[in-house]
């Protein structure tokens, strides 16, 4: 059965309709908050985790005279992310990279703000699930609720307590950002839209390579 464009906008208003008739929290920035401060008390603790001498002390201990120096940020997008040369097993990932590096202008070796900042990263990709979850019309309270699975689940333990696991949380970040605004650009066809879900996934492919498989879901998306 054939659906007519007409039609389907109308069901995704109807859906959004639906969105709106939920409770008020989930309308506003408190929704927002309530996902963030969740994540917040469970990984707290994080804070106060050392290196595990797992990658961190090459990528962050070992690299520091990279790292403080902010020039650096262009010269990270030359480099493979342990700076070895001629390797065979080289990852290209220049926005992790660059993240170590702000960080390192605030803690230096220190390893507090760099758990800092995964938990920051990790809150943020928490409540963009929930705004892409609205986004696509499901309810406001079924987006809320996966949205807190996804910020307290401890399957993602290791992404935000494991500094180099922030790579994965810096993809779902550029990512979901990718495609909200690739969902605002169908919706209004304006082209700032358009230049931001660009732009979010270049972030996103220079942050993990598995990052590639957006072009293909929009393509999907679209499509389908």
């Amino acid at each position: 059965m054939e659906i007519h464009p007409a039609d389907l906008r109308k069901n995704i208003k109807q859906m959004k309709s639906n969105n709106d008739s939920g409770p008020a929290f989930l309308r506003g920035p408190l929704a927002y908050a309530l996902i963030a401060g969740a994540g917040f008390l469970v990984y707290f603790k994080s804070l106060f985790f050392g290196f595990t001498y797992l990658d961190d002390n090459v990528l962050i201990i070992n690299n520091q005279r990279f790292l403080s120096q902010l020039s650096n940020v262009i010269e990270a997008f030359r480099h493979e992310v342990f700076h070895i040369l001629h390797s065979s097993a080289a990852y290209y990932r220049p926005m992790l990279t660059v993240s170590f590096i702000l960080d390192a202008q605030l803690g230096g070796v220190s390893p507090f703000i760099y758990h800092f900042t995964n938990i920051i990263i990790h809150l943020a990709a928490s409540c963009l699930v929930f705004k892409f979850l609205t986004k696509l019309g499901y309810a406001g309270q079924l987006a809320f609720f996966f949205s807190l699975v996804f910020s307290l689940h401890p399957i993602l333990a290791q992404a935000v307590s494991w500094i180099p696991g922030r790579n994965d949380s810096l993809m779902a970040l550029f990512g979901l950002a990718s495609f909200i605004y690739f969902l605002d650009f169908l919706e209004t066809k304006r082209i700032w839209y358009c230049l931001a879900h660009f732009f979010f996934l270049g972030l996103a492919v220079f942050t993990k390579e598995s990052a590639l498989m957006l072009m293909p879901m929009c393509v999907l998306y679209y499509t389908l």
